[in-house]
C-alpha cells in the first residue's frame, strides 16, 4: 500500500512539474458549457432546462501572458442572457491561471419583464491541466461582480478546454 502511494505520488508531481512555458504567439480557443435539466415542484413541478456557452480567445502577447475576447450566452427556458467583453491571463509556471475579465452584460427575461444591462468585472483562478501539448482541462474558481442595473456578486465552479494553437 505504501509502495503504491509513493507511486501515485511521484506520478503526480512529475506531471505538475513536466509543464512548460507558454510561448508568446500561442493562440487561446477555450470553451466552456453546462447543460443541466431540473425539475422545480413549488408549483407542481415544472421542468426546465438551462444552457451556457462560455467561449474565449486570445493570443499571448509575451510569454504565460494573454489577452482577448470572451463571449458567453445562457438560456433558461425563455430567460436569456449574455456577455461580451475581454480579458487577460497570466500563467504562472506556465498552468496556474489568474485572470481577469471586464463585459458587458444583457438580460431579456422575456414576457412583460423590463430588459436589464450591466459591467461586469469577473476574476478567475484555476489550473490548466495539459493532457498535450496543445489541449488542456481548466478548472477554474469564477466571481463575477455586477454593477448597472443589477449590482450583484456572483461566485462559481467552472470546468472547461481550451486549446492553445501554435505552442
Amino acid at each position: 500500500m505504501k509502495k503504491n502511494v509513493l507511486t501515485l505520488l511521484a506520478v503526480l508531481v512529475t506531471f505538475l512539474a513536466a509543464n512548460a512555458q507558454v510561448p508568446q504567439g500561442t493562440v487561446l480557443v477555450g470553451a466552456a458549457s453546462n447543460l443541466q435539466f431540473s425539475s422545480v415542484s413549488p408549483d407542481g413541478g415544472d421542468n426546465y432546462s438551462d444552457l451556457t456557452l462560455d467561449a474565449k480567445v486570445g493570443y499571448f502577447f509575451v510569454e504565460n501572458l494573454a489577452g482577448g475576447l470572451r463571449l458567453r450566452f445562457d438560456k433558461l427556458d425563455d430567460f436569456s442572457t449574455s456577455y461580451v467583453g475581454v480579458f487577460g491571463r497570466y500563467y504562472i509556471n506556465g498552468n496556474i491561471i489568474t485572470g481577469l475579465s471586464l463585459s458587458s452584460f444583457s438580460m431579456d427575461p422575456g414576457g412583460s419583464f423590463e430588459k436589464s444591462s450591466a459591467m461586469v468585472i469577473g476574476l478567475e483562478g484555476g489550473y490548466a491541466a495539459f493532457l498535450t501539448d496543445n489541449i488542456a482541462i481548466e478548472p477554474t474558481l469564477n466571481l463575477d461582480l455586477f454593477s448597472g442595473d443589477i449590482d450583484q456578486t456572483s461566485f462559481g465552479f467552472n470546468v472547461g478546454f481550451s486549446l492553445y494553437l501554435n505552442r
